[in-house]
């Protein structure tokens, strides 16, 4: 009888008829200390993780390493007031599959590397490094919750980021003006809009992003 294995298989999500994956608005702020915002209407869930990005200079991609997989998500736009539209493309399980890797890197515009074997998380940033040197894996810890707002899924999170206490707070939807008159509902139009990788590079004085409000365009 065959034996079951916990491995997910590596999957290009949009493909994935039996679970669709659509693209979602977000507009997410970074900063010391971000107060959830009076009238939540429920707590979903609380949950504590470690996970590693890997910043590159790919800046419309985020790469995310957590729980034995890497997750990518692609931003596809970025409307007139600043709000971003993130697609997950793919997901991939440690050790990662020739296949996989290959399509990761066909997804940032790497080209394929010769590999005889399956990769391990160091294996992949090693592959990734040598198309693009700059590449940096940064390990962040979360105490997060989710929340409703407003119809937005909300998010707030205390990050640890290289001994330094930060906080995140996000609202998304996949309905960029349902994002928008929650945003205006929390007086968030004025703040910085950023996402994970372009923070977290602010972050590490990494290099100087380019960073926006909402009433700014990217």
């Amino acid at each position: 009888m065959a034996t079951m294995t916990a491995r997910m298989p590596d999957v290009a999500l949009p493909s994935a008829a039996a679970r669709p994956v659509r693209a979602r608005w977000e507009w997410r702020t970074f900063g010391r200390a971000i107060p959830i915002p009076a009238g939540v209407e429920s707590i979903t869930s609380e949950e504590s993780s470690a996970e590693t990005y890997l910043l590159c200079s790919r800046t419309t991609f985020n790469l995310k390493i957590r729980d034995g997989r890497l997750d990518v998500k692609r931003l596809d736009q970025v409307d007139e007031h600043g709000l971003e539209q993130w697609r997950p493309v793919r997901a991939a399980a440690f050790p990662m599959a020739i296949a996989a890797v290959h399509a990761v890197c066909a997804d940032l515009g790497y080209p394929s590397p010769e590999l005889s074997n399956p990769v391990e998380v160091d294996g992949l940033i090693e592959v990734l490094r040598r198309a693009d040197p700059s590449l940096t894996p940064v390990l962040v810890r979360k105490r997060r919750i989710r929340w409703h707002y407003r119809g937005c899924q909300g998010e707030h999170a205390v990050l640890t980021v290289r001994g330094e206490q930060w906080e995140t707070m996000a609202l998304e939807h996949e309905n960029p003006e349902t994002v928008f008159a929650a945003v205006q509902s929390v007086g968030g139009v004025d703040a910085v809009n950023s996402n994970y990788p372009r923070a977290l590079k602010r972050i590490c004085g990494i290099s100087e992003p380019t960073i926006y409000t909402l009433t700014e365009v990217c």
